[in-house]
Parts: structure tokens; sequence; C-alpha cells
């Protein structure tokens, strides 16, 4: 299993808390913003590379987001809530299907 977040160790350490240690040896943590299409795409093949082939893609990732009036909120933060909560998955759905469809 590969888990991609933007701040991996603080994954690792909860992983660690709720997991046996034998089935840890299966994970690896990497550093990701699902924002970025390239570095969700790294992820992936990084999956592919270790285990040899991409079996479930669970796209996962979420922020509170753009809050407040609309005639308060800046776009920054508005399009930083789109990235997040709609591009990331599509990111993850288009590069995991470039590996899934033909397996």
């Amino acid at each position: 299993m590969v888990c991609a977040d933007l701040t991996p160790d603080a994954v690792a350490g909860s992983w660690e808390e709720s997991t046996p240690t034998h089935e840890l040896a299966d994970g690896v943590f990497v550093a990701c913003d699902v924002a970025d299409e390239a570095q969700v795409s790294a992820a992936i093949a990084l999956a592919v590379s270790t285990w040899g082939r991409l079996d479930v893609m669970f796209n996962n990732a979420g922020i509170i987001g753009a809050v407040g009036s609309i005639a308060d909120t800046d776009g920054a933060a508005w399009r930083k809530s789109i990235d997040v909560l709609l591009n990331s998955v599509f990111y993850g759905c288009k590069h995991a299907a470039k590996v899934m469809i033909p397996q």
C-alpha cells in the first residue's frame, strides 16, 4: 500500500498506533499534494514500481475549504478547495485508470 499525504510522517505515526507491527512492512508513506497532478501520478507510479500492479485506488483527500460569505470568499481559497476536493479525485482516477484498465 502507498499512503500519500502532505505530511507522511504524521500519517505513519497514526498508522503505527492503530496497526499491528507485522502489517507495517506492507506500507510506503510518500509526501504528495493531491492538488498537483504530477505528484498524484508519481504516487501511483510508486505503487506500481513497488508492487508491480495497482488493484485499488482509495481516493480520499479533503480539507474544510473556503468557508464564509460568497461576497467575502477569497478566490485563491476557492481554487484551493476545488483543487483538493474535486480535481484531486479526477487526477487519482485518471492515473489509476491508466494502470488498471490494461490489467
